[in-house]
């Protein structure tokens, strides 16, 4: 029964990561403001979120140059 939870637990996270990876690749196809603000909705922490954050404060930035 263990092994069973733990299986399922690990699938869950795997899945969990896939998701995650997906919405950044789009987010990063679209590279827009509410792009990245969309995935940072859905996923506001991970090891994608960090540069997610990051692109969306460069975004920011250079729509203030201009």
């Amino acid at each position: 029964m263990k092994r069973k939870i733990l299986a399922l637990v690990f699938v869950v996270g795997f899945l969990g990561c896939a998701t995650s990876d997906r919405e950044f690749q789009q987010a990063v196809k679209r590279d827009s403001i509410s792009a990245y603000e969309d995935f940072l909705d859905h996923n506001p922490r991970g090891e994608l979120s960090d540069e997610a954050r990051q692109r969306l404060a460069d975004i920011r930035k250079d729509e203030k140059v201009f």
